[in-house]
């Protein structure tokens, strides 16, 4: 028979042990406490993702003497729940590997073990690859993450900045741009740990953006393609453009990422753009060919004859020339691709719109006889401005109804009047002439009814122009679109 003192010496050194493993215990209850650890004898789940979460039960008994540690394969779960004596739930943490793993549950009485109890699943995130452009939205299952707190994900060291909680089972993450091009890790980190899914996306090289964003169904308007992340230099090795699948013309290295291609002749509607070289191919998507202009479609809103003492284009020169103007206003709801046309004084071509010029809905466009007018363009925010390829606008000061002045613009082909006014009045120095309501969004396009700036009003009806100019704004000086 054991005497007492050698079972209190037994207890004693089971207590050295128990401290020695888990830090955390406590020998200040009696020795017959000290032999009463928890006892596990099953959970469920059997598994769940590598990205950590799941709420696994625990059953076995003693876990009300005290909150007991869940250990997965060697890191702790998080909220430890006991739900009763027989009865605890816990969160599994992340880890970066796959495959089964034992489960410690312990407390400062004693530990037990269920060996390979809990089995980590692969993750895989969808999609799993997108350009190095970055924007693609990729969906991570995992458990829990409603209950995770605050969610983080990089990819290859890069931080997302848009991290959405669809659902207690996946998260949606809008991936950064990364130069690198190639296989990357993402690691996902929350209140419940951290993964490293081992090269668990590939970035691919993407097509950045377009300028404009836009070209005529005709086809032929110059296009330039910013790219990332391609292998080849494009001063050395040009690749192919593809519109709507259909190949671009003209492709010209800008620089080793970028290009120029013209537009090929498409269907109105949105496009895809792709660029392939010997590395692998990067679709945009969203790219928009527009309808060609229609006979009104654009008005002759404004023009400028006699400027005298006005500095219309805000170069800080005054010029009896490069100071006139003719302001083009597009009337419909889409886009206007203007590359090409041609605007006519009488019947000589004063100015050929460049290989690319579009027009918003609804927005102008100023054409100045010369000079450099960056304090238009300073001033007039939404209003584009060029100038008169010819050197010069030539516009008239008519005399009489005998000799009127005609200003048109007409197609790439000199076929088709798009857009007339005619007038036959004298110019009042330094006031321009504008339609008498000003031309607006899916207005009609009339060809006379020109009136002396201070007398011309809105389409809103919001009263006389104020001044005697508004090159690139409407009469009452507010932006157009």
């Amino acid at each position: 028979m054991t005497a007492p003192h050698s079972r209190r010496l037994t207890a004693s050194l089971l207590c050295l042990a128990i401290a020695i493993l888990l830090p955390f215990s406590s020998c200040k209850r009696s020795d017959r406490r000290l032999l009463v650890g928890p006892q596990a004898n099953g959970s469920s789940p059997a598994g769940g993702p590598v990205t950590g979460g799941a709420l696994v039960t625990v059953t076995g008994k003693g876990f009300d003497e005290a909150t007991p540690a869940v250990v997965f394969g060697g890191t702790p779960g998080s909220n430890v729940t006991v739900l009763n004596d027989a009865t605890l739930t816990v969160r599994a943490p992340l880890t970066n590997t796959v495959g089964s793993v034992n489960l410690l549950v312990a407390n400062q009485f004693g530990a037990t073990t269920l060996a390979a109890a809990f089995t980590y699943d692969p993750v895989v995130l969808n999609p799993v690859v997108g350009p190095v452009t970055g924007g693609t939205v990729v969906s991570i299952p995992g458990e829990g993450f409603q209950s995770a707190g605050t969610i983080s994900v990089s990819f290859g060291g890069v931080s997302a900045q848009t991290i959405n909680v669809v659902s207690d089972t996946a998260i949606d993450v809008t991936v950064p741009a990364n130069g690198l091009v190639g296989v990357v890790d993402v690691v996902v980190q929350n209140d419940f740990g951290q993964a490293l899914l081992a090269g668990a996306f590939t970035y691919e090289a993407g097509v950045e953006g377009t300028l404009p964003t836009l070209a005529s169904e005709d086809g032929g308007t110059t296009i330039t393609v910013s790219t990332r992340g391609f292998t080849d230099d494009f001063t050395v090795s040009l690749p192919a453009v593809t519109f709507g699948g259909v190949a671009a013309a003209n492709i010209t290295a800008v620089d080793a990422t970028t290009i120029t291609a013209d537009a090929p002749a498409l269907a109105a509607g949105n496009v895809d753009v792709t660029v392939t070289d010997n590395g692998g191919s990067a679709t945009l998507t969203g790219f928009t060919i527009v309808t060609a202009l229609a006979v009104d479609d654009i008005a002759v809103n404004e023009f400028l004859a006699n400027p005298l003492t006005l500095d219309a284009n805000g170069d800080g020169n005054l010029s009896s020339t490069d100071d006139e103007y003719v302001e083009i206003v597009n009337l419909r709801a889409t886009p206007a691709d203007l590359t090409g046309f041609i605007l006519r004084d009488g019947n000589t071509d004063r100015h050929t719109f460049p290989n690319p010029t579009t027009v918003p809905a609804g927005s102008a466009i100023v054409i100045f006889g010369g000079g450099t007018p960056t304090g238009f363009a300073a001033v007039h925010t939404t209003g584009h401005a060029q100038v008169a390829s010819s050197g010069g606008l030539g516009l008239n000061n008519p005399a009489s109804a005998a000799s009127p002045e005609t200003i048109e613009v007409v197609d790439a082909t000199a076929t088709t009047t798009i857009a007339q006014s005619e007038y036959d009045f004298n110019q009042t120095q330094a006031v321009s002439q504008n339609l008498n309501i000003d031309a607006f969004l899916g207005g009609a396009n009339p060809t006379t009814n020109y009136v002396a700036h201070s007398q011309a009003e809105t389409a809103a009806g919001l009263g006389d122009a104020q001044g005697d100019t508004s090159p690139g704004k409407k009469v009452n000086g507010q932006d157009f679109p």
